[in-house]
């Protein structure tokens, strides 16, 4: 087998009426490669960082960048989920002696990115919420 390749499979058995079942079930409707970039885009999102720390990668610009990446959909993410609730934004505070590693351009290009993750994703009937 070719040593790039990793395989690997997650299998649950769950409550159904719970949040985690509820969430399974919402994946398995959805089609395969799809539920599939849902779960590995989640994932990322909250873990690559310390994925690569724990295989050795060096904190260097390139890491700081893929951080950067993972907060900003984040960010994104809550920013759609109080949105789409109905919910007040976060209040942002801006510190005047902050600087940051990533040009005004790279975070214009990753909100772009983003927006076309986030546009793909066919929308949720709340049911009325």
């Amino acid at each position: 087998m070719d040593e790039r390749i990793v395989d690997g499979t997650f299998r649950f058995r769950l409550l159904g009426e719970t949040p985690n079942g509820v969430l399974l079930k919402y994946l398995k409707s959805q089609s395969t490669v799809f539920s599939h970039e849902l779960i590995l885009t989640a994932a990322r999102a909250f873990w690559l960082s310390e994925a690569y720390l724990y295989f050795g990668v060096k904190q260097d610009s390139d890491l700081k960048k893929k951080v950067q990446h993972m907060i900003f959909a984040l960010e994104d993410r809550a920013a759609y989920l109080r949105m789409m609730f109905g919910m007040e934004p976060r209040p942002t505070f801006k510190h005047e002696n902050s600087s940051s590693d990533v040009s005004k351009l790279e975070k214009e290009e990753v909100e772009q990115e983003v927006q076309t993750v986030w546009d793909s994703i066919p929308q949720v009937e709340t049911g009325g919420l």
